[in-house]
């Protein structure tokens, strides 16, 4: 910017009230002070313009009255962590793109609760999370999808970016808002500022919580009562609330309440004598007399006070009656006694707890990409036991250094902490089954709802057994602690030398793991939270779960072209797509197809004959242009529809595969033998013909003879365009060859015979070589050509002659570094065909020399494969493929699943009894429900799934989900006995016998 607009936006700061050139300096030394450093300890530009955008004549509003102090504060905490100063790209062209993702997660800044997440959101969407310093950076716009309600946009923010690399930016075309932070409240900022309900009211993005939702949260009597119906132990409490919006009519038994209109409440004095010679009192030695509110926070008010001190209690409850403002209470209430130090020797750890000492340990839970309710590190602070104990006289310290430093022995230590864990889950699974029944009313604003909160514990032993009483939950202050924790942490991190002997840590590595004394890491939030680096592990589901809510939103209303409806495997899919509020206009050749009653609009158009592509492309987009639709993008889910659909895509530009590579994937011969041509020498990959071999196309039966005398036998014969191995045979030697040819061909010559294995395209067969080894599915998702994500799936041995899968393990048992070959290798050979943006399933072998391509799916995985891996992983490869197709590139998460899946496929040959009997399917579908089995079934009925006992698809497949690849097969095996899925010509433990545990032993 120029000097006069400089000079006139400092005019304007002092007519705004916000700091001027003459107190900045004034501002400054309050910092330094504030932090003990000297004035010349500023080592960052302090000359940056943090007025309204250049854009928006407005003034800066009395609420920036810090603003710079906040600004530098925000330095201050960079520099000292190792992080760069803030660049300041103020007027740089070209102006700053908003992020593939679509990401604009925005925080309304407060310096002690929001920098951790910001720097998390850096790494994990870089540019798509934005501090907000004052709310002149912000428009409101009337929303364009629901009347009466407002847009947020964004026109000037500090990004985050990776390696914790900040940016002030201003934008030429505003940012939307695709989720909000508001930390512009009283509570939050102390008093500073109260703009934020102003920016929050009417909103139409999603938003962690709202005023009215904190409202809830904060009220320590509402939350300790839904806490105690979910088996938290909470103290014996006696409250007064006065003029509460969230009243609790049927209290536990622990708890006594009264809802009082009137502060001075003349009967308090005789109901506390009644509550203090209670039952319920009985043995209690200290009583807590405190306030309750929103704008209660730390030990404000809190007076601790033997239970027989009548006249301090008495005098301290009235004071704070007479005190408290509406919607707050005044709590008396048991003073859980703190644990003590155990028995230990002192001069093994001469930093362990002296008596008298106790602590508060802080549980932060917060929902996951997927909604799964996620504690992270819980943190713990020590102090004397005799007065209130919190972040203000406590340094952070993790709950398993807190219990050793009070002589727990560890394996206790990891059973409480599971214990813990687990009880602040199940508390926010009831907080979002609450909000579920809200309207939007209730909630505040549309999509506002609890993302976060943190759970103070005070822990004591009762009966040689370690428990915990849940004191309050917040809303607010709960990530000030995590990230003081992630910053030591991964600060120190990087400092200390590694002191365990080699030795010592090879002989750790080798020994044999016992199952149970690792319940702990079982745990789901262990391996969600863990997954990265150090720093960020405190805040890394929620803000996950931050950029789902804002993809999930970007994605809603948007209209979507379908090019198949599909068989009944799809029915899922359709149910899914509703709910993620996307609109289908669905093409599909049947007029009565049951996925009609999903769609927005449905088209009934013949394409049946896929030799004619090109010609229905036209004709299909010339209906929905006389419909007058416009849509966002194009895919299909059916494997014959893939080459349809891509050229659909090319005619209007919209993203995704070519034709080209779409019909190249969908040419079996065509996809082997375009990698052979690839030898070129890479610098960064191996080349893609080591992973394919020739393969030979028979145009006609007198090919044969040629092709036999090129090929290597044993050797694969299969349908150029097929699917599901249908049609697949192995061949010893040409008379084989000749005969197995003649009589697939002769069973299979089109779309009547067997529906859906591309005899739309024909019936052709190809001969290509035989590998050994064991097969795996790589699920990709790729976008602008670059890998977004990767799931790997084992199969076990083939029920030969059968080429149809048997058996199925997720994750993969695979060695690391085979993993790795797998997923680069199908990556490479989608690229290499010409394959782009979208969701693919590539089959491969790995044999003692690597990887070897059996054949690239150009769509998402089919079967169980995409509802495995949402289940595992979180990932929805639907909602994938819809994003990808409007232009929006998916976050996909990155953690390891908590479980494992194993399953078997059911065919007609062997299975049919579980076709014929509706009971046990009812069976089968209640077990899924309550997640202790995974059953999908592929096709409607009998008459669907019966074709013939050597050329059949599998109509169903069933898993158990398990913690142990030996656990796993015992449920598996047993489930199959059960319900007569195993036999002497289906054998189940041969097919499930590869699956084997990765363990280092010692030689």
């Amino acid at each position: 910017m120029d000097g006069q607009k400089t000079e006139n936006r400092n005019a304007d700061d002092d007519d705004g009230g916000s700091d001027t050139d003459e107190t900045l300096k004034e501002k400054l030394k309050d910092l330094c002070d504030s932090y003990n450093v000297e004035i010349d300890a500023i080592l960052w530009n302090t000359d940056v313009d943090l007025g309204p955008p250049s854009t928006l004549k407005v003034k800066p509003p009395k609420e920036d009255v810090n603003i710079k102090s906040a600004y530098n504060n925000l330095q201050y905490s960079l520099y000292e962590t190792g992080y760069p100063e803030t660049v300041n790209h103020l007027g740089v062209k070209p102006a700053p793109k908003l992020n593939k993702e679509g990401i604009c997660v925005t925080i309304l800044h407060s310096h002690h609760e929001s920098l951790g997440m910001l720097l998390e959101g850096g790494r994990q969407v870089p540019g798509g999370f934005h501090m907000i310093l004052s709310s002149s950076w912000l428009t409101k716009e009337p929303s364009k999808e629901h009347e009466g309600l407002f847009s947020l946009f964004v026109h000037k923010a500090i990004t985050f970016h990776a390696a914790g690399v900040t940016k002030l930016e201003e934008f030429e075309t505003p940012r939307r808002v695709t989720y909000l932070v508001n930390y512009f409240t009283d509570v939050c900022t102390s008093g500073e500022r109260n703009d934020g309900p102003e920016i929050e009211r009417g909103l139409d993005c999603p938003m962690s919580s709202s005023v009215a939702l904190c409202e809830s949260t904060d009220n320590k009597v509402w939350t300790r009562n839904a806490m105690a119906a979910v088996g938290i132990d909470i103290p014996v409490t006696l409250a007064f609330c006065y003029k509460t919006t969230h009243k609790v009519t049927t209290p536990n038994p622990k708890m006594v309440v009264f809802n009082i209109d009137d502060s001075e409440c003349d009967f308090a004095e005789d109901e506390i004598k009644r509550f203090l010679e209670s039952e319920k009192m009985m043995g209690i030695r200290r009583v807590v007399v405190k306030p309750s509110g929103r704008m209660y926070c730390g030990s404000v008010g809190v007076s601790i006070m033997q239970v027989d001190d009548l006249d301090n209690i008495m005098n301290h409850a009235r004071k704070l009656l007479a005190e408290i403002e509406p919607g707050s209470s005044v709590l008396v209430e048991e003073c859980i006694e703190h644990l003590s130090p155990r028995p230990g020797n002192k001069k093994e750890r001469r930093w362990m707890a002296e008596d008298g000492m106790g602590f508060r340990c802080r549980a932060i839970i917060s929902r996951d990409h997927d909604n799964t309710a996620v504690c992270v590190p819980i943190i713990c602070g020590i102090a004397s036991a005799e007065g209130p104990i919190n972040g203000d006289n406590t340094t952070t310290l993790s709950l398993l250094t807190t219990l050793q430093s009070f002589n727990i022995e560890v394996e206790e230590i990891f059973k409480f902490e599971h214990e813990l864990r687990g009880q602040s889950e199940r508390y926010m699974d009831a907080i979002v089954d609450y909000e579920r029944t809200l309207t939007a009313e209730d909630r505040g604003e549309l999509y506002a709802q609890t993302d976060l909160f943190g759970i103070d514990y005070v822990v004591r032993e009762r009966n040689g057994k370690l428990t915990a009483v849940a004191i309050e939950v917040n809303s607010h202050d709960c990530m000030y602690a995590c990230q003081i924790m992630d910053n030591i942490m991964a600060l120190g991190c990087k400092m200390v030398a590694e002191t365990m002997p080699v030795d010592e840590i090879m002989s750790y590595l080798q020994a044999d793991p016992d199952i149970d004394d690792f319940e702990f890491w079982k745990t789901s939030s262990y391996s969600r939270y863990n997954h990265g680096d150090v720093h960020g592990r405190t805040i890394r589901p929620y803000v996950r779960n931050a950029i789902a809510r804002s993809q999930r939103w970007l994605i809603r209303g948007k209209q979507v072209l379908i090019v198949g409806a599909g068989g009944h495997s799809k029915r899922r899919i359709w149910v899914d797509t509703e709910k993620y509020g996307i609109d289908l206009i669905m093409v599909d050749c049947n007029a009565d197809h049951f996925a009609k009653e999903y769609t927005k609009t449905f088209i009934q158009y013949d394409f049946t004959d896929h030799s004619k592509d090109d010609f229905h492309a036209v004709q299909i987009l010339n209906i929905i242009k006389e419909m007058g639709i416009k849509v966002a993008g194009c895919l299909t889910f059916w494997e014959d529809c893939v080459p349809l659909s891509a050229i659909i895509r090319t005619h209007v530009g919209l993203r995704g595969s070519n034709n080209e590579a779409a019909l190249t994937a969908k040419k079996k011969s065509r996809t082997q033998n375009c990698l052979v041509e690839k030898s070129a020498m890479k610098s960064h990959f191996l080349t893609t013909d080591l992973y394919a071999s020739k393969a030979y196309l028979i145009k006609k039966p007198e090919d044969i003879e040629e092709i036999s005398n090129c090929v290597t036998f044993p050797a694969m014969l299969k349908l150029e365009h097929g699917s599901s191995a249908v049609g697949v045979n192995l061949v010893k030697n040409k008379d084989e060859l000749v005969k197995k040819y003649a009589e697939t061909t002769s069973l299979l010559q089109n779309e009547d015979d067997f529906g859906g294995i591309g005899l739309g395209f024909g019936n052709d067969m190809f001969v290509m070589e035989y590998y050994e080894g064991s097969e795996h599915d790589i699920d990709l998702i790729m976008y602008d050509r670059k890998l977004v994500a990767a799931f790997i799936s084992d199969n076990g041995p083939t029920n030969v002659p059968s080429f149809t899968e048997t058996a199925a393990i997720m994750p993969s048992c695979l060695p690391l570094d085979k993993q790795c070959q797998l997923i680069v290798a199908a990556f490479q050979c989608c690229l290499d065909i010409g394959l782009s943006d979208g969701a693919y399933n590539v089959e491969m072998i790995i044999t003692s020399c690597g990887p070897k391509l059996i054949e690239i799916n150009g769509r998402m995985g089919g079967f169980y494969n995409r509802d495995w891996i949402k289940r595992l992983y979180g990932c929805d490869l639907v909602l994938y493929n819809y994003m990808i197709s409007c232009g929006i590139k998916p976050h996909a998460p990155k953690h390891k699943p908590q479980e494992l899946l194993m399953g078997i496929m059911l065919v007609p040959s062997h299975h049919r009894h579980i076709l014929d009997d509706e009971s046990i399917r009812k069976e089968f579908l209640a077990r899924d429900n309550k997640g202790d089995i995974m059953y999908r079934q592929f096709s409607s009925d009998a008459d669907d799934a019966t074709f013939n006992a050597n050329i059949e698809e599998p109509f169903a497949n069933v898993a158990v989900n398990a913690h142990s690849y030996t656990e796993g097969k015992k449920k598996l095996m047993k489930f199959c006995k059960q319900y007569k899925l195993d036999n002497e010509n289906y054998d189940v433990g041969s097919f499930i016998e590869c699956f084997w545990d990765i363990v280092l032993r010692k030689t």
